[in-house]
């Protein structure tokens, strides 16, 4: 998909259009937009803002929360160097944000990183006694805590629903839980294959932003380079992330 130049006077209409088409849009800062700028946040919060209606989510960043590269955090979680599980973003969440946006202000200088973009209808492809064990309401994961606009902790939840506005919710991490039957778990495998199989790659350059619909796309990102170690912590892959409710909500 070619990236969207922003801001730009059919900008949000193509926006618009990437989302009800493919689930997802790519945006580009011009080359006079410094990545590291208030400047760029600002463009990029109008472009989210003509799509959907910006939420807070996290008390402690009232608008965009930094995602860096923490050698400390547990490889597979956010802010982690490993890859991370395709997943929806609060998954166990009554209502997660239905629209998310990461801007890329640093890639990671080693190469890694890269997103994977899975479409949610993948699922309808499965076998159906595959869809059976996935609609059962058997599956958790965390807790939701401290989070604001995003309703109650629903766990256990089902992967696939009949019904509501969230017909799909999954998180990797579900195939790591031991309260499941054998027969669930080889659905969560069966599910994961298909989602993987049907992603596409994606690598996000300095004053790039990905915008997509939690309805219609999972995403994960894989391994970051390897040695970060060696990269100084204020050089290491920097992310933008920001959420939003959509505006017929």
């Amino acid at each position: 998909m070619a990236a969207i130049e922003v801001p730009d006077p059919k900008a949000d209409a193509r926006i618009a259009a990437a989302l009800r088409e493919d689930g997802y849009a790519v945006l580009a800062l011009p080359p006079d937009v410094d990545p590291s700028s208030s400047r760029a946040l600002a463009i990029l919060e109008d472009r989210l803002a003509a799509v959907g209606r910006p939420i807070q989510v996290f008390g402690e960043h009232p608008a965009w929360r930094p995602i860096g590269v923490r050698l400390d955090r547990e490889a597979t979680r956010s802010e982690g160097a490993g890859e991370s599980p395709i997943h929806m973003d609060f998954v166990n969440a009554e209502d997660p944000p239905d629209i998310v946006m990461l801007y890329c202000e640093r890639p990671d200088s080693l190469g890694g990183g890269h997103n994977l973009l899975a479409p949610v209808r993948t699922a309808e492809r499965l076998p159906e006694d595959m869809r059976e064990r996935l609609g059962r309401r058997v599956y958790a994961d965390g807790h939701v805590k401290d989070l604001h606009n995003v309703g109650r902790d629903i766990n256990p939840f089902a992967v696939i629903a009949d019904h509501g506005r969230w017909r799909f919710r999954y998180t990797g991490r579900l195939l790591s839980n031991e309260a499941i039957s054998a027969e669930e778990r080889a659905a969560l495998r069966a599910l994961d294959r298909a989602l993987r199989h049907a992603a596409t790659r994606l690598c996000l350059t300095a004053g790039q932003a990905l915008v997509l619909d939690q309805h219609r796309i999972a995403h994960s990102r894989l391994p970051l380079g390897k040695e970060q170690h060696r990269v100084p912590p204020n050089r290491r892959r920097l992310l933008w992330q920001r959420f939003a409710r959509a505006k017929d909500v």
